[in-house]
């Protein structure tokens, strides 16, 4: 199959049809004239319904709902929106909705009907870029300069770029992911055209790749400084003192990159639906053991009333500290994987290759070189005093260094990693349950009813490392 005839197969399955359109437009009337109706307040305000669907460039089963209030009051308060926002919106909508709060910049209300999510936003009715208050303010002016920007076949190849991205799982901006947002997605194909011209541009970035799709009175170098340590920097058209790229990890970047690499050369359907594979425990235990790995997991409690990017936030500090922890002791994590239902289980995931699993019981500790006879004397009655089946030595080498053999306090990462308080390795949303290799949390797990065919699709990932789409040349 030629590459055009595959990307218009793909196209037909990622477009959403009439009907759905039709139903999410019915749904954002019934909200808007609710939202009307419902909030009595002085200042005078509008709804507009922003994001993808807005734009034209919304994915087939994913018609979420962006409807903006846009307030001409300049103290969007914590406290007033919620006694005159949240409050009434809330009340108003729990007839045939569901209906939650949720949290950005302030807070919003997300509500479901069927299949359709809605986030009601308020924000500040900024008339110019210049008046923006907040990160919210913005989306208004993004919907309408991409309506603007993009013709009806571009809006297309968006959508292929949104779906292709989806496929590596690098796309959405959320702390979650850390990758591609829907408004870059639309940017990118803004500035190279169609989405082959974008993958192929891909192929030339690199960590600090400045990327301008409007002309600015602004030096490359200017960029580079004020988004510093950005792995991709994209001054937002619309604000040039923004980066649309800000939320994209290297991780993302090197993963989005690497795919653009293995479509180019071998292109495929794989990239944009994956196959997924799921092992069962006793696969996942037997793969470990053939490839010399040891993997521990921790899991941990929630507190369901936690946004999710506030929850993945600390899961990933958690992640980085353990990772830390765990170094100082002389164990190497060669990766690390999260997971979470959002709502009452977490998990981290750790491996490990398997001689640096369970480390040597002792351990080499150098000693000072000469001249500095008095750091040589303390070194030496440091270890002396030790009890002798703990330390071996003194001895000086053939380079002159005293070096000393010290028995470890702990020889395998779960007994450290239990050892220590449970302060140190949980947070306030986040309370620790059990730290044990893979195999003794999964039983555990699978006994609580909680062994959730996700969980497995996880570790599958995270035990096999090799997404579909990698392997999509040798295949062919």
């Amino acid at each position: 199959m030629m590459i055009e005839e595959m990307l218009t197969d793909v196209l037909k399955n990622v477009k959403p049809s009439q009907a759905e359109i039709r139903n999410a437009y019915r749904l954002y009337e019934k909200i808007s004239s609710i939202i009307k109706e419902s909030l009595k307040i002085r200042e005078e305000f509008k709804v507009e319904l922003e994001g993808s669907l807005a734009k034209g460039t919304a994915l087939k089963d994913n018609l979420e709902l962006d409807i903006f209030v846009l307030i001409r009051r300049e103290d969007l308060s914590r406290e007033w929106l919620e006694e005159n926002f949240i409050s009434p919106l809330r009340k108003a909508l729990k007839d045939g909705f569901d209906v939650s709060l949720r949290f950005a910049s302030h807070p919003y209300l997300r509500v479901r009907k069927r299949s359709i999510e809605a986030d009601i936003v308020p924000a500040y009715w900024a008339r110019s870029v210049k008046e923006i208050k907040t990160p919210v303010d913005r989306t208004p002016f993004h919907t309408r300069y991409v309506i603007n920007k993009l013709s009806e076949k571009q809006k297309d190849e968006v959508k292929l770029l949104k779906r292709f991205l989806k496929g590596l799982g690098v796309y959405g901006a959320e702390i979650r992911v850390e990758g591609f947002s829907g408004y870059l997605s639309e940017v990118l194909i803004i500035k190279y055209g169609d989405f082959l011209k974008t993958l192929r541009s891909m192929l030339e970035w690199s960590y600090g790749t400045v990327i301008l799709v409007e002309k600015v009175n602004i030096y490359l170098k200017a960029f580079k400084t004020l988004f510093r340590g950005s792995p991709l920097i994209v001054p937002d058209p619309v604000d040039p003192r923004r980066n649309v790229a800000a939320s994209v990890s290297k991780k993302s970047l090197t993963t989005a990159i690497t795919g653009a690499v293995a479509f180019t050369e071998c292109p495929s359907r794989n990239f944009f639906f994956p196959k997924k594979m799921i092992m069962s425990l006793e696969e996942l235990k037997n793969l470990l053991e053939k490839t010399d790995r040891v993997a521990l997991v921790i899991t941990y409690g929630l507190n369901n009333s936690t946004p999710p990017d506030i929850l993945w936030g600390e899961l990933k500090k958690l992640s980085k500290k353990v990772k830390n922890l765990l170094s100082t002791k002389g164990f190497t994590v060669i990766d690390t994987s999260l997971w979470s239902d959002e709502t009452s289980i977490a998990a981290l995931y750790v491996e490990f290759l398997l001689h640096e699993g369970m480390i040597p019981k002792y351990e080499v500790r150098k000693g000072p070189t000469i001249p500095v006879s008095d750091h040589i004397r303390r070194f030496i009655l440091k270890y002396v005093k030790e009890i002798k089946e703990d330390v071996l030595g003194p001895w000086v080498t053939d380079e002159g260094i005293a070096e000393v053999l010290v028995r470890r306090s702990y020889a395998d990462p779960v007994s450290y990693l239990n050892s220590l308080p449970n302060q140190e390795i949980e947070s306030k949303d986040l309370k620790l349950i059990k730290i044990g290799l893979l195999n003794e949390v999964l039983e555990l797990l699978e006994k609580k009813k909680t062994l959730e065919p996700e969980v497995l699709q996880w570790l599958t990932d995270a035990v096999v490392k090799r997404p579909s789409w990698v392997g999509t040349c040798g295949s062919r």
